[in-house]
């Protein structure tokens, strides 16, 4: 069984397709990088081999991760999406702090409304692992991977993902079978 994920790289209007065996440990078996210049597959294009299209999002609504009093106010504004930001807009001293708010309002926000997202740290901060692991949780609809250049950064970024996926399997299990350990 594979999982097929589709990156549209907006910056150099570039499509990375990513197919990754469901059971393996690796990120990645196949990389393919398709053109979605002039002439080429549309970017909305008819579903295929069962798969649900995503509904396109017309409004995105960036919150600072550090201020949970505004992620919880930002649900009425009606936007199809809220960005909940641990990136730009959290100031050094608040990183760890606004992970955990997120986490929070990604737990009880998230049938309230729009999608939940988070724009998570870039690669080169050495802050994307710790956001990704701290954020994880049945609410978050989608990860937001700032300053992709390149094919490498959206696997280095899944395969950050699958570990963090890893790791929250393991921890429910252990949970789960010893509830107060």
């Amino acid at each position: 069984m594979e999982r097929v994920y589709e990156v549209i790289l907006a910056s150099t209007e570039t499509s990375v397709k990513l197919t990754v065996p469901f059971n393996e440990e690796t990120c990645y078996t196949r990389l393919q990088v398709g053109d979605f210049s002039a002439g080429s597959t549309p970017f909305l294009r008819q579903s295929q081999h069962g798969e649900t299209l995503m509904q396109p999002l017309r409004s995105l609504l960036f919150v600072p991760g550090n201020k949970p009093t505004w992620m919880e106010k930002a649900l009425q504004y009606g936007a199809d999406a809220l960005i909940l930001d641990l990136e730009d807009s959290v100031p050094g001293s608040d990183k760890c702090s606004a992970r955990a708010h997120v986490r929070q309002a990604l737990e009880h926000l998230h049938d309230r409304g729009p999608l939940l997202t988070v724009r998570i740290n870039a690669l080169d901060t050495g802050l994307a692992g710790d956001d990704l692991e701290a954020i994880l949780c049945p609410g978050l609809a989608a990860i937001v991977a700032p300053k992709v250049e390149t094919p490498h950064d959206v696997v280095v970024y899944l395969s950050g993902l699958s570990h963090c996926q890893q790791l929250s399997a393991c921890a429910n299990l252990v949970r789960d079978r010893w509830p107060g350990g």
